[in-house]
Protein backbone atom coordinates (compact mmCIF):
# COMPACT_ATOMS: atom_id res chain seq x y z
CA UNK A 1 0.00 0.00 0.00
CA UNK A 2 2.90 2.40 0.62
CA UNK A 3 3.83 2.18 -3.07
CA UNK A 4 0.31 3.21 -4.05
CA UNK A 5 0.42 6.13 -1.62
CA UNK A 6 3.74 7.24 -3.15
CA UNK A 7 2.20 7.05 -6.63
CA UNK A 8 -0.82 9.10 -5.50
CA UNK A 9 1.46 11.73 -3.94
CA UNK A 10 3.48 11.89 -7.15
CA UNK A 11 0.28 12.26 -9.18
CA UNK A 12 -1.01 14.98 -6.85
CA UNK A 13 2.22 16.92 -7.20
CA UNK A 14 2.04 16.77 -10.99
CA UNK A 15 -1.73 16.85 -11.46
CA UNK A 16 -1.93 20.37 -12.92
CA UNK A 17 0.84 19.83 -15.45
CA UNK A 18 0.90 16.06 -16.04
CA UNK A 19 2.66 15.25 -19.29
CA UNK A 20 1.86 12.27 -21.50
CA UNK A 21 5.10 10.55 -20.43
CA UNK A 22 4.35 11.13 -16.74
CA UNK A 23 0.83 9.72 -17.23
CA UNK A 24 2.30 6.64 -18.91
CA UNK A 25 4.76 6.23 -16.04
CA UNK A 26 1.98 6.47 -13.44
CA UNK A 27 -0.07 3.83 -15.26
CA UNK A 28 2.92 1.47 -15.34
CA UNK A 29 3.79 2.04 -11.70
CA UNK A 30 0.17 1.51 -10.60
CA UNK A 31 -0.10 -1.68 -12.67
CA UNK A 32 3.21 -2.93 -11.27
CA UNK A 33 1.86 -2.60 -7.72
CA UNK A 34 -1.22 -4.63 -8.71
CA UNK A 35 0.96 -7.36 -10.24
CA UNK A 36 3.20 -7.43 -7.15
CA UNK A 37 0.17 -7.85 -4.88
CA UNK A 38 -1.13 -10.78 -6.94
CA UNK A 39 2.31 -12.40 -6.96
CA UNK A 40 2.53 -12.07 -3.19
CA UNK A 41 -0.89 -13.69 -2.75
CA UNK A 42 0.08 -16.52 -5.10
CA UNK A 43 3.25 -17.12 -3.07
CA UNK A 44 1.30 -17.52 0.16
CA UNK A 45 -1.69 -19.54 -1.09
CA UNK A 46 -0.01 -22.96 -0.62
CA UNK A 47 1.17 -22.01 2.87
CA UNK A 48 -2.31 -20.90 3.91
CA UNK A 49 -3.88 -24.01 2.38
CA UNK A 50 -1.52 -26.21 4.40
CA UNK A 51 -2.19 -24.31 7.62
CA UNK A 52 -5.93 -23.67 7.30
CA UNK A 53 -7.19 -26.30 4.86
CA UNK A 54 -8.75 -25.33 1.57
CA UNK A 55 -12.11 -23.83 2.63
CA UNK A 56 -10.69 -21.69 5.42
CA UNK A 57 -7.83 -20.58 3.18
CA UNK A 58 -10.33 -19.66 0.45
CA UNK A 59 -12.35 -17.67 2.96
CA UNK A 60 -9.23 -15.91 4.20
CA UNK A 61 -8.27 -14.87 0.66
CA UNK A 62 -11.83 -13.75 -0.08
CA UNK A 63 -11.78 -11.50 2.98
CA UNK A 64 -8.26 -10.28 2.19
CA UNK A 65 -9.32 -9.40 -1.36
CA UNK A 66 -12.45 -7.58 -0.18
CA UNK A 67 -10.46 -5.51 2.29
CA UNK A 68 -8.02 -4.66 -0.48
CA UNK A 69 -10.83 -3.64 -2.80
CA UNK A 70 -12.37 -1.42 -0.12
CA UNK A 71 -9.00 0.26 0.47
CA UNK A 72 -8.54 0.76 -3.28
CA UNK A 73 -12.04 2.20 -3.59
CA UNK A 74 -11.44 4.66 -0.77
CA UNK A 75 -8.16 5.71 -2.32
CA UNK A 76 -9.63 6.00 -5.83
CA UNK A 77 -12.55 8.09 -4.61
CA UNK A 78 -10.08 10.73 -3.40
CA UNK A 79 -8.13 10.94 -6.67
CA UNK A 80 -9.39 13.19 -9.46
CA UNK A 81 -9.34 11.76 -12.98
CA UNK A 82 -6.62 12.91 -15.34
CA UNK A 83 -7.66 15.98 -17.33
CA UNK A 84 -7.50 15.65 -21.10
Amino acid sequence: MTQKVAIVKDYAAKYQSLSADEAQNLIKRWSDTDVAAVQLRMKFIPKFQDALRNKKAARFFQIDRRIGLIADLQLASQIPLVEQ
